[in-house]
């Protein structure tokens, strides 16, 4: 990591937009007079984190390096059975989490309209 001459520029390119984008976001953001603000500062202040994150994700992968043939990892495609299976129980968790959120919320919902009556 060190001998790379590329990493110091990929962490402060990223320690940059990671504080540009969080200062802008901030600067943006404008609440109403009179009331209470509704922005919850302490996530609009670690928007950048999310780009800086992302950033270093995508760009911290040096070639030749990852799930390849060449390093030794068999090639696979949705196709083959393990991966199809991953990749349908991903979609249905999330499906499922969805689900339980609705029925969460309509729980919720149904509570205070009975409270409220």
């Amino acid at each position: 990591m060190r001998t790379a001459p590329g990493t110091i520029w990929l962490l402060a390119a990223a320690m940059v937009l990671t504080v540009g984008v969080s200062t802008g976001a901030a600067a943006a953001t404008r609440c109403p007079s009179g009331s209470g603000c509704p922005v919850d500062v302490t996530k609009l202040s670690l928007t950048g984190v999310q780009v800086g994150q992302a950033l270093l994700a995508i760009l911290a992968v040096l070639p030749g390096h990852g799930f390849t043939p060449a390093s030794g990892f068999p090639l696979e495609s949705l196709a083959h059975g393990p991966v199809l299976r991953a990749a349908a129980g991903s979609v249905l968790y999330l499906a499922l989490v969805g689900l339980l959120s609705l029925g969460a919320a309509a729980a919720v919902w149904d509570s205070l309209s009975r409270r409220d009556a």
